[in-house]
């Protein structure tokens, strides 16, 4: 495998670099499988730790919008509309609750 210049001479104490040799020599410079990789740690916490939906829905939907800021894939935008529109819904909901009383 060739390795680029930037990780022959890796700075082990500039996080950000040693990010970009560890996307770019293990998941072969795709940035969109190293976020998919992050998302489906963040549900495998949230599965783990049973958080409530309280707390679920704005960190994912951050987390998503952090993720397709930096990847621009289009799964993490799905992902943040899908979030969106969730968050509509519920909000929706709680406003017709509240104008049913």
């Amino acid at each position: 495998m060739v390795v680029s210049e930037l990780c022959a001479n890796l700075n082990y104490t500039n996080f950000g670099t040693v990010g970009q040799c560890l996307v770019e020599t293990t998941l072969f410079g795709d940035v969109a499988l190293a976020g998919l990789i992050v998302f489906i740690l963040f549900v495998g916490l949230v599965i783990r730790y049973n958080f409530p939906i309280q707390l679920i829905l704005p960190i994912g939907i951050a987390l998503a919008y952090v993720l397709w800021l930096m990847t621009l894939a289009d799964i993490f935008l799905g992902i943040l509309m899908l979030g969106l529109i969730i968050g509509g819904a519920i909000l929706i909901i709680a406003l017709l609750s509240y104008l049913d009383r």
